[in-house]
């Protein structure tokens, strides 16, 4: 028996200055998403380029149904919030820059109401788990030197170390919460050691 599989980078949009950090859309556009529920073909999926933050010209064109459909990304099936951690300063993006909360309510509120909605059609739930965040920016950078290396690209291209510093605590709150809470609420759960390999496979 064959299955056709299909493979979908998700990308959790926000949207102040630090609204505007990430400009990508995927699974995110709405008319596109809507063509997959309603198993409207051909479907035209956005391609993400993300040495450079932004769209491919080109576009993937999944022209029949399939069996398999795999959305994957980094904030996938996050839970809502609680109000006392969302409101919690855990670093110098919310302490400096969303001082009154604002863009916290709004991502908070995205992930409630349109975020949920996806998330609620999913048949199951596979998490990575990491040891810590701390680990996160130096992955993050690991992995910017590989889209380096694979694109042929020099050091101006991407992200300086800092830069992703900055990114990654846009994401940290999310990350974090996402450690408490998903191991107990996902199918399976697979555990990420230090050097990036999986330790350890749980099944709920």
């Amino acid at each position: 028996m064959t299955f056709k599989l299909i493979f979908i980078r998700f990308i959790l949009l926000f949207c102040s200055a630090i609204f505007l950090f990430q400009g990508c859309i995927t699974i995110n556009d709405e008319s596109e998403r809507k063509r997959f529920e309603e198993s409207k073909y051909p479907i035209k999926l956005p391609l993400f380029d993300k040495l450079s933050d932004s769209r491919k010209k080109t576009q993937k064109l999944i022209k029949t149904k399939c069996d398999i459909l795999i959305l994957e990304g980094w904030c996938v099936g996050c839970p809502p919030i609680s109000r006392k951690y969302l409101m919690s300063n855990i670093n110098t993006l919310e302490r400096q820059f969303d001082t009154n909360g604002k863009w916290r309510e709004y991502y908070s509120k995205q992930m409630k109401t349109k975020y949920s909605k996806v998330f609620g059609k999913f048949n199951s739930v596979i998490y990575f788990k990491t040891p810590s965040f701390a680990h996160v920016l130096d992955w993050r950078i690991k992995q910017e030197n590989f889209l380096r290396k694979l694109n042929k690209k020099d050091e101006s291209s991407g992200m300086s170390p800092k830069e992703i510093a900055n990114f990654v605590q846009h994401y940290e709150k999310i990350t974090k919460w996402m450690l408490k809470k998903m191991p107990a609420l996902s199918d399976i759960v697979l555990y990420i050691n230090k050097n990036q390999k999986i330790s350890k496979i749980k099944k709920n």
